[in-house]
């Protein structure tokens, strides 16, 4: 296949996910080409609103299998990741990947020896890498301002149960979605909220973890938790904490960035202030909103299966944020006793 022929894709999953973060890039991007989209649900495949000549298939183990398509994209639940995702790249096929990656190390470890004995690109959504506020701030960084950075702490959450989508609009549906409450099923705020922010932090902490503490709280009547706070130890003697919750509250800022010279604050996404020691202050304003995102993820994808361009969110950062997120389940286990991360 020619290098400028479209990406042929499968779109697994139509969610809150692959109807709203990942079914709009593959309509409209012409560097790829929908061929099928598969979901669990023969209602919700009948009632998508779909390209002319795109395969309506029930299940996700007929959609990974095919030969006429190049990338699989998987939103499913946390669970299926791993054997979704093993099943594609040993069908050949690329594969881009909801976060997280997996539900344990041991699974995204696997799915990274797979992709590289296959030569496949392996990736994972990290669309929030893009954020505004977690650039601007990344460039602060960079750039030196705020010296060497010591500590990054990062705060998420939602204000309420994870619910399905509208019809225009993810999360804002009025039924809960039954599966992220089940840890059988990856659920728990940790893996479905814990993810973005905590490689925001091993990527504007610039350094390796060494040992993870963790703390939660149950949800009541539930075996997964609604509250997860993640104390990092990291090389050089730098820390991080990333903190969230069902039900977050107001006051806490979206991102606190310390370092030897200065400090820098985003409150809300909308904007950086900076304080630095000797008493320059600014803040940097104008920066949009979270929102959905996605764009640079396929971009990235799209590079990387063409010409063999390195992602800018590596998959073994990805496979870091799972190992991090299962050795905070497993120090919260133990009354926060710190745990040290498994190297590949």
């Amino acid at each position: 296949m020619a290098d400028a022929d479209p990406v042929r894709v499968a779109l697994v999953g139509l969610g809150n996910s692959g109807r709203f973060y990942h079914l709009p890039h593959l309509r409209s991007d012409p560097r790829f080409d929908l061929r099928a989209v598969a979901a669990s649900s023969p209602a919700t495949l009948a009632a998508a609103d779909l390209p002319p000549g795109v395969d309506r298939v029930f299940g996700w183990a007929d959609a990974v299998a095919r030969d006429d398509v190049d990338l699989v994209v998987l939103a499913l639940p946390h669970h299926l990741h791993h054997p979704a995702a093993r099943a594609a790249l040993d069908a050949g096929h690329h594969v881009l990947v909801e976060k997280p990656l997996a539900v344990t190390t041991t699974e995204a470890d696997d799915l990274l020896a797979r992709a590289r004995a296959a030569g496949r690109v392996l990736a994972v959504h990290h669309q929030r890498h893009w954020e505004d506020d977690a650039r601007r701030l990344a460039d602060l960084v960079r750039s030196g301002a705020l010296g060497e950075v010591w500590h990054v702490a990062a705060h998420r959450g939602h204000q309420g149960p994870y619910v399905t989508h509208g019809p225009d609009a993810p999360h804002a549906g009025d039924r809960p979605v039954a599966w992220v409450t089940r840890r059988e099923a990856g659920g728990g705020v940790g893996r479905l909220i814990g993810p973005h922010p905590i490689e925001h932090v091993l990527d504007l902490a610039g350094a390796q973890v060494v040992a993870v503490a963790g703390r939660r709280h149950l949800a009541p009547g539930e075996d997964v938790e609604d509250w997860l706070a993640v104390d990092l130890t990291l090389t050089g003697g730098r820390t991080a904490r990333v903190e969230v919750a069902r039900r977050l509250g107001a006051g806490l800022p979206r991102f606190v960035v310390r370092g030897s010279a200065g400090t820098a604050v985003a409150p809300d996404g909308t904007r950086v202030d900076v304080l630095l020691h000797d008493g320059r202050a600014w803040t940097v304003t104008g920066l949009a909103p979270p929102g959905v995102l996605g764009a640079e993820v396929y971009d990235d994808v799209h590079a990387a299966i063409r010409s063999g361009r390195r992602l800018r969110v590596p998959v073994e950062r990805a496979r870091d944020v799972v190992a991090v997120l299962e050795a905070a389940e497993v120090s919260a286990a133990r009354g926060g006793a710190p745990v040290p991360l498994p190297r590949p």
